[in-house]
């Protein structure tokens, strides 16, 4: 389970989308396996514990996927302004 923790905090942390997606699939299955287990109080309100901080690490992935998104909206906008910019200016210089 450490290895996962470790493996997902890096792809959070270089905002690899794809292995998150991977390494989210197993972290649940041995979740639900570690859950399983939990047999005392202690156990349950670790679990808890764990479970509560990954759902914010979630959270703030993906609130960071939708800023990353709103960045690529914005550059793809400016790349249509200068797209148009191009595209006038060519029309612009065919006529004397």
């Amino acid at each position: 389970m450490d290895e996962l923790l470790e493996a997902f905090r890096q792809a959070v942390m270089d905002k690899d989308w794809d292995a998150l997606r991977q390494i989210d699939d197993k972290l649940r299955i041995e979740l639900s396996a570690q859950l399983e287990l939990c047999d005392s109080e202690a156990s349950k309100r670790s679990m808890a514990s764990l479970l509560k901080r990954l759902q914010k690490v979630y959270a703030l992935a993906e609130r960071n996927a939708r800023d990353n998104y709103q960045e690529i909206a914005a550059e793809l906008g400016k790349l249509k302004q200068d797209q148009r910019a191009v595209k006038a200016y060519q029309q612009g210089s065919q006529f004397p």
